[in-house]
């Protein structure tokens, strides 16, 4: 296992922990907490199946305190997740 891989999953895990402890999937306080992080954002959600969809519209529902937003900032940093979602190749052709 390569060490960005070994990386990233540590925070695949304090996502699980953190989701189990507000009883949902590790996706929906991920993407609530991006939503919270200014008033301008808007989140664009994309998948292919309609049970993902449905969990990421559950997103909103996931309250977050202001004490787990103070244990989720400093252990999600920005460019905290190492290497890019796809190959140079296409990472050029989905961000332009």
């Amino acid at each position: 296992m390569g060490e960005p891989l070994r990386h990233n999953l540590i925070q695949v895990e304090i996502l699980a922990d953190f989701s189990e402890k507000k009883n949902c999937t590790p996706a929906q306080p991920a993407t609530a907490w991006v939503l919270v992080q200014a008033k301008d954002i808007v989140l664009p959600i994309g998948t292919s199946k309609r049970d993902r969809l449905q969990e990421n519209l559950g997103s909103p529902d996931v309250l977050l305190s202001p004490v787990d937003l103070a244990s989720m900032d400093p252990a999600f940093p920005e460019g905290n997740f190492q290497c890019d979602r796809y190959q140079s190749v296409a990472m050029h052709a989905v961000a332009g």
